[in-house]
């Protein structure tokens, strides 16, 4: 009886040390505001993503300068240099270029990272309520860039606010952040994993100490502890590693599907180091364990060949 509790314990360790490395990582990094807001900052500074930044802040541009008759071109002659009537192809282009080199601009960093910040709080809070700039609209969490958009057309000219861009329609810079389900499954997750992170520490010590004293045979269950330990750290680096993909759908808008999976992939390095570490202690106890198994074998092994005595006694005859 006490063997097969012993047995269904170990069986237990496994699933909870993957919980607990999961859920101390996640507090670390993806749950942790400014190490959040951080990370995604300096993803949204690779070329790829500032491209991509630039060709959705010059669509709300375009869009808003467009509900005037004749103020693109406007716009396009005066402010970006155009000697002769531009397409609007040329627009575009001229435009983007300028909003890319105006992304580094510290008001525009600003507004990014407020907008980072408020989609943070959000899912974090489980998609409850409507914030300043994320908001619930019908089964979609929308993040209004407006912000964004009017600062970085104040800093590529400081005509282009009269021209009508000091308030952008959040209708034309919003982006698609996540489905309301998989936004509050994130934020139920959140609250699990920040309860479980105090709890299962706990958990584990407690399996390992009963383990030890339900078992027969003490060194070959830390031996055998030892080994599930190892298993829980190596499935750890095999869920971190096809973790990757799963982060990629969280949202339809490819930007920020692109934006996940970078964060994701910067934030990987925490978990593949603690997990490397939990399956290296795990091997180690059971090397350990193994060769005090092996010693103790071969002890009992020589006092069962070996039972005469190493000196004479008075029973013998000489």
């Amino acid at each position: 009886m006490r063997t097969a509790l012993a047995a269904i314990l170990l069986i237990v360790l496994l699933p909870a040390i993957m919980v607990a490395n999961a859920a101390t990582w996640a507090t670390r990094t993806v749950l942790d505001e400014s190490a959040f807001a951080g990370q995604v900052g300096a993803v949204l500074e690779t070329p790829a993503l500032e491209e991509a930044v630039a060709r959705r802040a010059t669509a709300a541009v375009i869009a808003t300068l467009d509900r005037a008759p004749g103020r693109l071109v406007v716009v396009g002659q005066a402010i970006l240099g155009f000697a002769t009537t531009p397409t609007r192809a040329q627009i575009e282009a001229a435009l983007e270029a300028r909003i890319r080199a105006a992304l580094s601009d510290p008001a525009v960093r600003a507004a990014r990272d407020d907008a980072v910040t408020a989609s943070h709080r959000f899912v974090i809070d489980a998609a409850r309520g409507d914030g300043d700039l994320v908001a619930v609209e019908g089964s979609q969490v929308v993040l209004d860039l407006s912000p964004v958009v009017e600062r970085a057309a104040a800093a590529v000219d400081d005509r282009l606010p009269r021209a009508g861009l000091a308030s952008v329609a959040p209708a034309d810079a919003r982006i698609v952040l996540a489905d309301v389900p998989t936004a509050e499954t994130i934020g139920r997750a959140v609250d699990v994993m920040e309860t479980l992170r105090l709890v299962v520490p706990l958990a584990i010590l407690a399996i390992l100490v009963l383990v030890v004293i339900l078992a027969h045979r003490r060194t070959r269950a830390l031996a055998t502890a030892g080994v599930v330990i190892m298993l829980a750290g190596l499935a750890s680096l095999a869920v971190a590693w096809f973790g990757q993909g799963a982060v990629g759908g969280i949202s339809a808008d490819p930007m920020v599907r692109q934006v996940a999976r970078h964060v994701y992939g910067a934030f990987l390095s925490p978990l593949v180091f603690q997990s490397a570490l939990i399956a290296a202690g795990g091997g180690l106890l059971a090397v350990v364990g193994w060769i005090a198994l092996r010693r103790q074998g071969a002890r009992h092994s020589a006092n069962g060949r070996d039972t005469t005595p190493a000196w004479p006694t008075r029973a013998d005859p000489g």
